[in-house]
């Protein structure tokens, strides 16, 4: 091999250094997972299934319905919403081993290619997947509240904590599979691996961040696209 690489570069230049490389980049791309890898893209249609880790949806490889032991019938349009109220989920492993895991520990789910992420008990749509995506969450929020002394419900002394209901923006790292909080800092950190864009926006300020904070991670995405096996 090395005598070959040799020869090509002697005999035919760095272009022939470039074929080399990327022959090597696209084996080892497939080699990987045993499947074609292809760039994600919108039109990408997910396995459908129950994820039961980050890296499983890498893999693009979800527990299927096969494997799942439940009395909902596959066709059923709401079989996901069905099975995943349950306390727990019982499947088959790779081996054909039975197992069964708490529903709040699984990952997620995909239907009809759209991928539904798993947080603080509710299952939320993820609309931009890439090296950083996205999704928004309803979440359960404290809060304090003032007696009102017409309020039967309230005490009259003191004040009452509460819980509310907040719509909240996440970021999921695509290298870590660690879910974020929507913030500039967090944003900066995940572009950090793109020096350019980083500095760039690091060097704006609080307004134009606002504004421009879902172009710079659709920048990014285009620049440092993200793959995966083939259904």
């Amino acid at each position: 091999m090395l005598f070959a690489f040799m020869l090509c570069l002697t005999k035919f230049g760095s272009g022939c250094l470039l074929l080399i490389l990327s022959g090597l980049i696209y084996s080892s791309a497939f080699s990987q997972t045993g499947q074609k890898m292809v760039e994600y893209t919108p039109d990408f249609k997910f396995k459908e299934g129950i994820f039961i880790s980050f890296d499983q949806v890498k893999l693009n490889k979800p527990i299927t319905k096969t494997r799942i032991v439940t009395k909902i019938g596959a066709g059923d349009f709401e079989y996901f919403v069905k099975v995943l109220s349950e306390e727990n989920l019982t499947y088959f492993d790779d081996y054909g081993i039975q197992k069964i895991i708490k529903v709040n520990d699984i990952w997620g789910y995909c239907r009809k290619g759209m991928l539904f992420i798993n947080w603080q008990g509710e299952f939320n749509r993820v609309p931009v997947i890439g090296g950083i995506s996205y999704f928004a969450a309803l979440v359960s929020v404290p809060g304090s509240r003032f007696p009102d002394p017409f309020d039967p419900f309230y005490p009259t002394v003191g004040t009452t904590d509460n819980r509310q209901e907040d719509m909240r923006q996440f970021l999921i790292d695509y290298e870590t599979g660690q879910v974020l909080d929507f913030s500039y800092d967090n944003v900066a950190q995940l572009l950090k691996p793109d020096n350019e864009l980083y500095e760039e926006y690091k060097a704006l300020k609080k307004r134009k961040k606002k504004q421009l904070t879902f172009i710079y991670i659709r920048k990014f995405n285009e620049k440092h696209p993200v793959s995966f096996p083939v259904n």
